[in-house]
């Protein structure tokens, strides 16, 4: 079968186990010479009277001027933004990446990670006929809709979105899994082991729901 849901993006979040406290320079560099293609970085100065909510969020580094990766580094995580689905793409640049983390004596405590797929030119009414079964519902124009699920201390959300352009119907699907609220340090044995979980689990996502509402 074709694949309809063509891959926009993936977004890894690694939350760190504490405030970061490392020299931004130095960060910078472990993170270069780890992964060269994010391409050099603009470092920040956070003033110091700045509330501390925003603080936390602000960011200290940011990598984006390359082609297909972005990163930023806050004082409670790192985000890192690709441009591809391959998950064992994703793996190798996330594993250099923990290894600049770890240079810096930088720790773990959580991962989130965020996929995008479209399929564009959608079947709308059979969407509507697969998820709706009320007949206000099944009359709409336009739907957004979202579902969570939560086993053992995995968050799963997901997400679809209907949009119109050029008078075609184009649904976005979204997902966010996550671990936060574990409180503990991770390695990057179960990082490694959570991306692909998440694969496994986005990837039967996108295959069934592509079978539901496919031509």
């Amino acid at each position: 079968m074709e694949e309809k849901l063509q891959s926009k993006n993936v977004q890894i979040v690694l939350f760190f186990g504490k405030v970061l406290e490392c020299n931004s320079v130095k960060l910078a560099n472990s993170l270069i010479e780890n992964l060269p293609e994010i391409g050099q970085p603009n470092i920040f100065n956070i003033p110091e009277e700045a509330p501390n909510e925003i603080k936390m969020q602000m960011p200290k580094i940011i990598f984006g001027n390359a082609k297909d990766i972005n990163v930023t580094v806050t004082n409670v995580n790192i985000n890192i933004s690709i441009d591809n689905d391959n998950i064992e793409i994703i793996k190798n640049k996330i594993n250099k990446i923990y290894e600049a983390l770890n240079e810096n004596s930088i720790t773990i405590q959580a991962i989130g990670v965020v996929s995008q797929y479209t399929y564009y030119d959608i079947n709308f009414e059979k969407i509507k006929d697969t998820y709706y079964k009320q007949d206000e519902l099944k009359q709409s124009d336009l739907f957004n809709m979202s579902w969570y699920k939560k086993e053992d201390n995995i968050n799963t959300w997901k997400t679809l979105r209907i949009e119109e352009k050029d008078d075609l119907k184009n649904l976005t699907l979204n997902t966010d899994i996550n671990n936060i609220g574990i409180n503990q340090t991770i390695n990057i044995e179960y990082i490694i082991e959570f991306l692909d979980e998440q694969y496994k689990k986005v990837s039967n996502f996108k295959e069934s729901l592509e079978k539901k509402i496919g031509d």
